[in-house]
């Protein structure tokens, strides 16, 4: 029977840990665990309790209690667990046992990958090592001694500093590692294998030196200088920034071919999914680099939000991710200077890309959740995306100077003890001292708010009224919530009418349901340009005109909003060719003019002008056709819109398009020669790059619409030579994988044999390069044309395995949850496709199971017919499958 557990029910531990001492004798088959760890008696707790001890598939050898044999009649090991009956107030407690790395597919405890022994262990996986009580708020200091035949693993890594090391008669040797700063076991880490290392001394501030070092396979080690620089960026950012310095002698990080998350924060010794370690400019493409630089900075930034203090309990999760969230975000962000806005606009796409969808659908939940049956399931864009958010609006609200005392605080208070959300936003209290209470409905209401917006402008006092009103998601509860809004006043002329602030911004703290408040000396009729930086994460419901849409998107001194006026205006027409029988065409002239005028403005930053091109992704357009809860999405006419404004936007400005691409192409052509190592990178000519590409993406939708030679009309192969022609000459994977990305995504089906031809050369030229061919079959297996033939020829290829999750997410969560487009069809082959898989990858690996089961999750939003075919897949799944990770979201989908 599935156990749900409940925040409310939560319970100080029975018994404290001093410390641990672990003991590692590592075998593939037959690894020997011994712990010996020295518990006392919590006295917050209830007396007279037994031990009771997380344990999962382990085999027990022996128990000892103060170096005395334990007598069976004074334990009970009963699935899961292992209960000491009645054990002293203060005892040293001794076991060993025996788990089966080469076993473990799951990846979660003590696993082997390509020979390599790793671990994970957040959140549960520190049972499936040995017994002990796995929670967050059980924290000891580690020592550990690890041994292993040092032939086949010659690198033997634990948390801390190495304190001891040698050679053993036999062939074997050993490692001793000691961590001085007390942990949850969720931060215990291991690893031991086949390993080389890229390595650089720095100077602390402090001024004494610390080591930082990556391990990688020997083939990898070249593709680390980015990560390693990276590192070493965000050290001194934090300490800049934050006056966090880091406090180990050493800090390691591990890429790991198999591994379940992106990255994992333990203590000293960071173990990563190698997608976000090795890159080259040769390998990796610039969204590569930017999501290398950004996990680099977040399982960093854990050492301290997430190791120093950690999370009492796991429905606090968002302790330490949303935060840690929002300091990567404000590295990456800041290492752009000037360019912060694309960090930013790029921040609130993937939130409205996730992150809303899932507070509109039946997982929907708080960023802290009040019960969970599997907390693998609440590793969410909520809980990270949306909880950064939240402690973005406390700095919008606090300040920056205000914010850093807070947090400072926060960490002294807490430092070496497990925390709560509480004990954050009450050390931002005493920072600011100001009442925060009602800021704390962000953590326990679900959904995404709306706020509702109307105006009024007396000409004859000069007074603009403006008048707001909270309301909550459709189907949740809600009381109002403090909600900061960044607010900005236009003329015609693009004018700021509230030049006493800031870039014209003015901050409103929306606090109660209803809320009104008057500008006073507006000489002119303004446009509102609202929620300025996206400073919450709110939907807006507020009646803009065309026309000012369009000026505000022509002409808002606040970036983030030019781009958000831009992407709503092309929303509209979407969403107006949608509600239209026969629609002649989707975007108008005004917009298309409006396009012209952004591509042809040499004055505005290429990067920017990108974003700025850029029409809402397909994904969003749908999302935001359910804002109607009386509307449904039907794919195919969904699909045929927004291809249709694509065909617009391509066509209209396809000699504009051109055009830009030659001046790109040119210039980057021009940087990527005058680059002589290919390892290098640099953020010099990335918007240019990204322009570039976006042209090209442009000109394969609508081949024919004009001519190249501005003389001649064109042949459609004249566009794909270009595009093959980019492919062969580019030195970089950005350009080259761009190249193919749009002949795969983008050409017409004359061009499939040309297509075909340049992804055999892809397969050709990279086939053992594990990371890259990720990026072959995902590029495949996301293509809006690609049939169910071609998806199950991908499962079937030599080089798809159902044991490395980075293959299972390129391929089979690509196809089931990010290419909708193909995904969903009449005749339900892509819904039996995924009940297949899902079925298949719960006996491989629950949690990689976990998150495709979400693929069908928002069945109810659909027409009729989608409907009843998803419907009948998920009954068909709740019948059929029992792993628990799979269950809850199955049961929470259904009802």
């Amino acid at each position: 029977m599935l156990t749900r557990t409940y925040r409310l029910d939560y319970q100080p531990p029975a018994f404290l840990v001093d410390r641990v001492d672990l003991g590692f004798d590592l075998e593939p088959d037959a690894t020997r665990v011994r712990s010996c760890a020295y518990y006392q008696r919590n006295p917050q707790a209830s007396s007279n309790v037994d031990l009771i001890l997380n344990g999962e598939g382990l085999q027990l050898n022996c128990i000892f209690i103060d170096d005395q044999v334990l007598n069976p009649k004074h334990y009970q090991q009963d699935g899961n667990s292992l209960r000491i009956f009645s054990p002293p107030d203060q005892f040293k407690l001794s076991i060993e046992n025996t788990i089966v790395p080469s076993a473990n597919t799951d990846l979660s405890g003590l696993y082997l990958s390509h020979h390599n022994f790793l671990t994970q262990c957040e959140a549960e996986g520190f049972r499936r090592i040995t017994f002990f009580q796995d929670r967050p708020d059980v924290m000891a200091e580690f020592t550990v001694m690890l041994r292993a035949d040092k032939k086949a693993y010659p690198v033997l890594l634990s948390n801390g500093n190495l304190i001891e090391c040698g050679d053993f008669d036999d062939g074997r040797h050993y490692a001793k590692w000691h961590d001085p700063f007390k942990k949850p076991c969720y931060l215990f880490a291991l690893v031991a294998g086949q390993f080389c290392c890229n390595e650089k001394t720095i100077t602390r501030a402090d001024g004494r030196p610390a080591l930082l070092q990556i391990y990688a396979q020997e083939s990898d080690i070249h593709k680390t200088d980015y990560a390693l620089q990276s590192l070493e960026r965000a050290i001194k950012w934090d300490y800049t920034r934050f006056g966090l310095d880091l406090d180990l002698e050493r800090f390691m990080i591990v890429a790991a071919s198999d591994f379940n998350m992106g990255a994992m924060e333990n203590k000293g010794l960071n173990i990563f999914n190698a997608r976000y370690v090795l890159c080259s400019s040769d390998s990796a493409t610039d969204d590569d680099f930017d999501a290398v630089e950004s996990v680099i900075g977040h399982e960093y930034f854990h050492n301290w939000t997430g190791n120093r203090v950690t999370c009492r309990d796991w429905f606090q999760l968002t302790l330490k991710e949303g935060l840690t969230v929002f300091r990567d975000q404000e590295f990456s962000a800041d290492q752009l200077g000037d360019g912060r806005v694309l960090k930013r606009i790029d921040d609130v796409k993937m939130l409205r890309q996730h992150q809303m969808p899932e507070d509109s659908g039946p997982m929907s939940h708080p960023i802290r959740p009040e019960s969970y049956l599997e907390i693998n399931n609440f590793y969410t864009a909520t809980i990270y995306e949306k909880g950064a958010e939240v402690i973005r609006m406390l700095h919008t609200l606090l300040g920056e100077a205000c914010f850093t005392k807070g947090l400072t605080h926060y960490l002294s208070v807490n430092d070496g003890t497990a925390a709560t959300c509480d004990d954050f936003v009450s050390s931002m209290e005493i920072a600011s001292g100001r009442d925060l209470q009602q800021f704390m409905r962000w953590y326990s209401q679900s959904g995404t708010p709306q706020v509702r917006v109307t105006t009024h402008y007396d000409h004859a006092r000069h007074i603009f009224r403006l008048d707001l009103q909270q309301m909550p998601a459709h189907g949740h509860d809600h009381k109002p919530l403090h909600i900061p809004l960044l607010c900005g006043l236009l003329d015609e002329q693009g004018v700021n009418l509230l030049s006493d602030n800031v870039e014209g911004s003015r901050l409103i703290e929306l606090r109660q349901e209803f809320q009104s408040l008057e500008f006073t000396q507006i000489t002119r009729a303004p446009t509102l340009s609202i929620l300025r930086n996206f400073s919450a994460p709110v939907h807006i419901i507020f009646d803009y005109d065309d026309e000012a849409l369009l000026r505000l998107a022509s002409q808002d001194s606040d970036d983030f909003n030019r781009w958000e006026a831009g992407q709503n205006l092309a929303l509209r027409y979407f969403l107006r060719a949608y509600q239209k029988t026969t629609p002649d065409s989707v975007l108008p002239e005004s917009y298309l003019t409006y396009q012209k005028n952004i591509l042809n403005d040499g004055s505005i930053d290429a990067g920017f002008r990108a974003l700025l091109l850029n029409l809402p992704s397909y994904e969003r357009f749908t999302e935001a056709l359910t804002q109607d809860p009386l509307q449904t999405i039907d794919p195919q006419r969904a699909s045929a819109i927004w291809q249709g404004g694509q065909s617009d936007w391509a066509q209209a400005l396809h000699t504009d398009w051109h055009k830009a691409y030659l001046e790109q192409n040119t210039q980057n052509t021009q940087n990527t020669h005058n680059t002589q190592n290919q390892t290098a990178y640099s953020l010099t000519g990335q918007g240019s790059r990204r322009l570039q590409n976006l042209a090209l993406h442009a000109l394969l939708i609508h081949p024919n619409s004009s001519d190249l030679s501005h003389s001649n009309q064109t042949h459609p192969n004249d566009i794909i030579a270009l595009a093959e022609r980019q492919y062969q000459l580019s030195n970089n994977m950005n350009d080259r994988f761009a190249a193919l990305r749009n002949m795969v995504h983008d050409a017409n089906a004359n061009a499939n044999t040309r297509t075909q031809a340049l992804l055999n050369d892809f397969y050709t030229r990279y086939q053992h390069d594990s990371l890259i061919i990720d990026k072959w079959f995902a590029l495949q297996a996301s293509a809006p044309t690609i049939s169910m033939d071609q998806m199950h020829a991908l499962i079937e290829h030599p080089d798809f395995s159902y044991t490395n999750p980075n293959r299972v997410r390129s391929v089979v969560h690509n196809f089931c949850l990010n290419n909708p487009r193909a995904f969903h069809r009449l005749d339900g082959a892509g819904y039996d496709f995924w009940l297949t898989q899902l079925t298949r990858l719960c006996r491989v690996n629950v949690q990689v199971a976990g998150r495709l089961a979400r693929a069908l999750e928002h069945w109810k939003k659909f027409t009729p017919a989608y409907r009843e075919l998803m419907l009948t897949r998920l009954q068909i799944a709740q019948q059929k499958i029992y792993a628990k990770d799979v269950v809850e979201i199955l049961q929470m989908a259904l009802y």
